[in-house]
């Protein structure tokens, strides 16, 4: 008899121990796919708000701008109410998740980045007098327009002088600097994209033409 319980003892045992082994696997599977699934949320909030701020806040600053804002979170509050009252198209729903993202991003306990410096040859290069592009040169102004009217024209306005969505291009010096042009039209700046891919180097020169000409 002895043997016997001494034998059911070690088997109770045996099953117990399996039992809790198992819960504790459960029971630790179960935390990950928790945590999982919080730092996906997390992700995807902070994905939501970056779209916000490159769609909102990039439409009219440059990024540098911001990331090197050290604010509080009460701050940041009032720099978006700010934005969105001077008209930024900021849906009701992303104005928290924005300010929250700014404020973790850029909080006011975290020093500014260090001022990059520039050379002497650079600050001259971005100084010296900007490259003429003569509008007529092999430019078909007609084409021009036709381009503009296709890909442009819902931005900027039909004679590219604003839109709801687009500044005035008129003016603006890349106009008047041919290799900066064409750098901004192919690889797109903010919310513009590139247009590499659609146009080549002479839709570039009949599509300049036709904005220096509305000068």
């Amino acid at each position: 008899m002895t043997g016997r319980s001494g034998s059911l003892s070690r088997w109770l045992g045996l099953v117990v121990g399996f039992s809790l082994v198992a819960l504790l696997s459960l029971w630790s599977s179960r935390l990950s796919i928790a945590r999982d699934d919080q730092d996906d949320e997390r992700e995807f909030r902070r994905v939501e708000a970056r779209r916000s701020f490159v769609e909102n806040c990039l439409m009219c600053h440059g990024e540098d701008m911001t990331s090197r804002q050290r604010l509080t979170a009460k701050q940041w509050t009032a720099e978006v109410e700010k934005m969105v009252n001077w008209g930024a198209p900021l849906p009701p729903d992303r104005k928290q998740p924005l300010i929250e993202h700014l404020a973790e991003t850029y909080p006011s306990t975290q020093p500014p980045p260090a001022v990059e410096r520039i050379s002497a040859a650079r600050l001259l290069e971005l100084h010296s007098p900007p490259q003429v592009l003569d509008p007529l040169r092999s430019a078909n102004l007609a084409r021009g327009e036709a381009l503009f009217a296709i890909h442009c024209a819902t931005c900027h306005g039909p004679t590219a002088k604003g839109g709801e969505l687009g500044v005035n291009l008129v003016e603006k010096p890349p106009l008047l600097r041919e290799t900066e042009f064409r750098t901004l039209l192919r690889q797109g700046l903010r919310r513009m994209p590139g247009f590499a891919a659609v146009l080549d180097d002479q839709a570039q020169t009949d599509l300049l033409a036709w904005l220096r000409r509305q000068r």
